[in-house]
C-alpha cells in the first residue's frame, strides 16, 4: 500500500477521492489549512497536515516522504480579471511542490485540472486530449491558471521525467459536496420554479466516477499522460426540467436571451472591477454559458477503465442527497 499526500480534502473531488484511497488500505496524509479541521471531520481513516498551500514549508516534511501526490486544491473562482491570489494557489503552489517532490522517491504526481483547458468540439466531433488550449477561448484567469500548471507539468515530465498525470473532467455532480462547488448550480435550479436559462449546457460526469478512475492512476495510469473524464452533455433547459420532474415541482422555463445575458454579465463584471469582490456572474461567465461542449474520454476508458454511469442517475441521486442529507442538516 502507498503512503498518498492529498490536497484538497475539504472540497468535493478531494474528499471522494481522499476516502476513496483510504477504504482500499492506503495511508493518506491530507493538507488542511483550517486548524479547526481534525480527523474527526472525515468518516474514514486520514492523517492531517495543517499548513497554507502557497507556504510549501509547512508540508515539506509529508511532501518528501509521500510515494503518491494527488493534488486536488485549487481555487475555482471565475473571476473576469486576473487575480494574484489565484495565481499563487493554482500555479505556484505547483511550481513549488514539483521543486520539492522531484528529489524525493515519487512514483504519481497526479493532478488535476479541468476540461476547459481542452477545445471543446461538437456533438459530431466531440473533443480529446490532443486539442490541447495554449489561453482559454474566453480568457477566464481560473482555466488559465490550469493551464498554466499543467505546461509545469508536461514540462518537468519532458525535461526530467517527472512522474505526473493529469486528469481533465467536466463539470462534476454526485452525492456529499458539502463545500457546495458545483452543486450550487443544482441548488439555484431546486430553489426556483421559474428560472432563466441561458442557451447552453455542461458535460456533466459523477464525481464518483472521477474519483474511481483516479484511483486506478495510482497503479496503471502513465506518466506524462492526460485523461479526459466526460460523460454526456446536458443543456441548462435539460437539467432544469430533469430536477424538478425529480423533485416534484411544477416550474417554468424561459430563455434568456443572449444579449441580455451579456449585459447581465457584463454588470457583474463592473461589480467586481470596482469593488475587487468576485460576483457569481460576470461576462466571461456568460460567455461560457453560452456555449456547447463535447467530449470523448475513450482514452480513460480503455485504459483506466473509466466507466461512467447512467447520467440520470447522477442526477436522481444528486437531488436526493440534497433532500434527504443536506436540506435536513442546514435544519438541525
Amino acid at each position: 500500500m502507498s503512503k498518498i499526500f492529498i490536497t484538497g480534502i475539504t472540497g468535493f473531488l478531494g474528499r471522494h477521492v481522499a476516502r476513496k484511497c483510504a477504504m482500499e488500505g492506503h495511508q493518506v496524509i491530507a493538507l488542511v489549512r483550517n486548524k479547526k479541521i481534525t480527523i474527526s471531520n472525515f468518516d474514514f481513516n486520514v492523517g492531517i497536515c495543517h499548513g497554507d498551500l502557497t507556504e510549501v514549508g509547512s508540508y515539506k516534511k509529508e511532501l518528501e516522504q509521500a510515494e503518491v501526490i494527488i493534488h486536488c486544491a485549487a481555487d475555482t473562482r471565475m473571476f473576469a480579471f486576473k487575480n494574484k491570489q489565484q495565481e499563487a494557489i493554482n500555479v505556484q503552489s505547483v511550481k513549488d511542490m514539483i521543486d520539492v517532490a522531484k528529489n524525493t522517491n515519487l512514483q504519481r504526481f497526479i493532478f488535476i485540472s479541468s476540461a476547459n483547458t481542452i477545445i471543446p468540439g461538437t456533438e459530431n466531433n466531440p473533443s480529446i486530449e490532443i486539442n490541447r488550449n495554449k489561453k482559454n477561448s474566453n480568457n477566464l484567469p481560473y482555466i488559465n491558471t490550469k493551464i498554466k500548471a499543467e505546461n509545469l507539468l508536461i514540462q518537468e515530465y519532458e525535461n526530467e521525467n517527472f512522474p505526473s498525470i493529469i486528469f481533465n473532467p467536466t463539470f462534476m455532480l454526485g452525492p456529499d459536496d458539502y463545500s457546495l462547488s458545483s452543486g450550487k448550480l443544482i441548488l439555484t435550479m431546486m430553489k426556483n420554479k421559474n428560472f432563466l436559462l441561458p442557451g447552453g449546457g455542461k458535460n456533466v460526469v459523477d464525481i464518483r466516477d472521477v474519483s474511481d478512475v483516479v484511483y486506478n492512476a495510482i497503479s496503471n495510469g502513465k506518466c506524462g499522460e492526460r485523461y479526459l473524464l466526460s460523460n454526456s452533455f446536458m443543456s441548462y433547459r435539460e437539467m432544469f426540467e430533469k430536477i424538478h420532474r425529480n423533485y416534484n415541482n411544477s416550474f417554468t422555463k424561459n430563455k434568456l436571451p443572449q444579449p441580455i445575458g451579456k449585459g447581465i454579465g457584463y454588470l457583474g463584471s463592473l461589480f467586481e472591477l470596482l469593488t475587487n469582490k468576485t460576483f457569481s456572474i460576470n461576462h466571461k461567465i456568460m460567455r461560457l454559458a453560452y456555449e456547447n461542449h463535447y467530449y470523448n474520454s475513450i482514452k480513460a476508458k480503455q485504459v483506466l477503465g473509466f466507466n461512467p454511469r447512467p447520467l440520470e442517475e447522477t442526477i436522481n441521486e444528486t437531488i436526493k442527497w440534497y433532500t434527504n442529507e443536506y436540506f435536513q442538516n442546514k435544519k438541525s
